[in-house]
């Protein structure tokens, strides 16, 4: 869905099954060590900023003020302050209409 545009009612919805997280590998490792050295946020840059970047395609089921969708969040991790200080404040309506 990334980089692309849906009129009108085309995409209504989005799924995200879990938690999109980047691989382990070296450079991300070093990347989260220099973090957590300099500002005790390691793990928020080289993972959990990354998972958000990527579930804004979400986004797109809802462009227009006007619009409306369904973006719902199938992993608990989810709810965690870390990825749910991300979201919009909307996203966590209980009232779908």
């Amino acid at each position: 869905m990334e980089g692309m545009e849906y009129a009108e009612e085309m995409v209504i919805g989005a799924f995200v099954i879990g938690l999109p997280l980047p691989n382990y590998d070296l450079q991300r490792e070093q990347m989260r060590e220099y973090y957590q050295r300099q500002y005790s946020t390691g793990f928020d840059y080289a993972y959990t900023i990354p998972v958000m970047a990527k579930i804004q395609s979400a986004g797109r089921v809802i462009r227009p003020g006007t619009d409306c969708g369904l973006i719902v969040l199938m992993d608990s991790r989810f709810m965690e302050t870390s990825y749910s200080l991300s979201m919009p404040v909307d996203w966590f309506n209980p009232d779908v209409t």
